[in-house]
């Protein structure tokens, strides 16, 4: 979301709860509105928005390049994890942008008219020359703010932690917010044992799943499964209830 710090005047973007708080407490800042919807974690195909403050005057610069670009600046990763997409496709849409002449007050816009008219009326005003981003061209593609986004993929394989006759690798598949995990492990004395998992992933990575075995011995037991993907991706954290009583904690690593 775009915001407008008149303190220091300059264009500012949230993109978490958190700050969205404390820039609509501020004073003297005006909302803008959204320009679009991002991931707060790496994805494919997708390249990481900076954002430096500059300590002498706490101005904010936005860049896609390394983060060491600009001297003096403090890359601000608390409160601004930002990844946007390289390319169009799958109904995102391009971003532009124009910066300030010491590349801050960067203004990014879905509307190429819309960065040229800021200009325009900023040479108007003040007989200075904003700089467009790049060619001028795109920049980076997001979804527009209306877009119900799919939840992420953990398609792959996932490892339960466990060495030893208890190690299981799990294989998941998915289509957009049903999953399903499928294991298959050895036991010593009893040989293969199977079991499915199928269930619905919400945007933000909440999962619930019913797991039944297909090929156990007697007395193992289905259950229900609640369970949350990190912000990274990389671990699955959840809850087994037993049917008939018996809860258990497990966590799942993926496989790189």
């Amino acid at each position: 979301i775009r915001f407008y710090d008149q303190e220091r005047n300059q264009h500012a973007y949230a993109a978490s709860e958190t700050e969205l708080k404390v820039w609509r407490a501020a004073p003297k800042v005006r909302e803008h509105g959204p320009i679009g919807l991002v991931s707060e974690t790496e994805l494919p195909g997708t390249i990481r928005l900076w954002r430096g403050v500059r300590r002498k005057d706490s101005r904010h610069f936005y860049y896609t390049n390394s983060s060491g670009r600009i001297a003096n600046l403090e890359i601000d990763n608390e409160n601004f994890s930002v990844y946007a997409w390289k390319k169009g496709g799958d109904g995102r849409v391009p971003v532009y942008g124009s910066t300030w002449t010491d590349e801050g007050d960067v203004l990014f816009d879905l509307q190429r008219d819309n960065v040229r008219k800021f200009s325009e009326d900023t040479k108007a005003a003040l007989k200075v020359d904003r700089k467009p981003i790049g060619n001028g061209g795109p920049i980076f593609y997001v979804y527009p703010p209306s877009v119900d986004l799919p939840p992420r993929s953990i398609a792959g394989k996932w490892w339960n932690g466990v060495d030893g006759e208890m190690r299981q690798i799990m294989t998941i598949t998915q289509k957009g917010g049903d999953i399903t995990v499928m294991c298959s492990y050895d036991r010593p004395g009893f040989g293969e044992i199977t079991w499915r998992l199928t269930g619905t992933m919400s945007k933000d990575g909440q999962i619930t799943g019913r797991l039944e075995h297909t090929k156990a011995p007697k007395g193992y037991k289905n259950q229900n499964h609640v369970a949350k993907v990190s912000p990274d991706g990389t671990t699955i954290t959840g809850t087994a209830t037993l049917d008939g009583g018996g809860v258990a904690d497990y966590v799942w690593t993926l496989v790189k």
